[in-house]
């Protein structure tokens, strides 16, 4: 019940947020000194938040503390973005780095929840990110950097060695640059 009234104060203070000129760092720390002050202590949330300028090709982004997401870029390679950042809410006074890094045409982020890295198979083990970032790229590689087939092959692979044992929410969103 906690869990899903904190829910419903963060979208309704990410619905409320004055616009703060696509800062994603401004945007997060608003948001989190007004969370801070209506959840209890202990309790947080994690958050990414991003803005593609597609004139510049980038992706600006924060983290409080979400899980690393992986950035695929069109010619093959792919990087674990840094996602290092408070908890949304913990405190009250907490600023957040905005990061810049490229994001052209072809590329593909991939954000999930942590229920991706943190739930264990029969054998009592977990992916980790760059695990994940394989099994993306292992299925791209055959179907000729179809993103759609990757992302579908990810979530049956996790269905089918994971999904037994899941134990919390997991979210999986993939954004392709076209």
């Amino acid at each position: 019940m906690n869990a899903a009234l904190n829910v419903f104060r963060l979208q309704a203070l990410i619905h409320s947020a004055p616009n703060l000129g696509h800062t994603p760092s401004a945007y997060m720390t608003n948001l989190n000194a007004l969370l801070a002050q209506l959840i209890p202590v202990g309790q947080f949330a994690t958050m990414f938040y991003g803005v593609v300028n597609t004139v510049s090709n980038t992706l600006s982004y924060v983290s409080a503390a979400a899980p690393a997401p992986v950035l695929f870029r069109d010619e093959g390679t792919y990087d674990v973005l840094d996602s290092t950042g408070m908890l949304l809410g913990s405190m009250e006074n907490t600023t957040y780095e905005t990061r810049i890094v490229p994001f052209n045409s072809g590329d593909y982020l991939l954000l999930y929840s942590d229920a991706l890295t943190e739930t264990m198979d029969c054998e009592e083990n977990r992916w980790d990110t760059e695990k994940i970032a394989q099994r993306v790229r292992a299925v791209l590689s055959s179907t000729a950097g179809n993103y759609s087939s990757a992302f579908q092959g990810l979530c049956t692979d996790f269905n089918s060695n994971f999904s037994a044992k899941l134990n919390d929410d997991l979210t999986i969103i993939g954004c392709e640059r076209i």
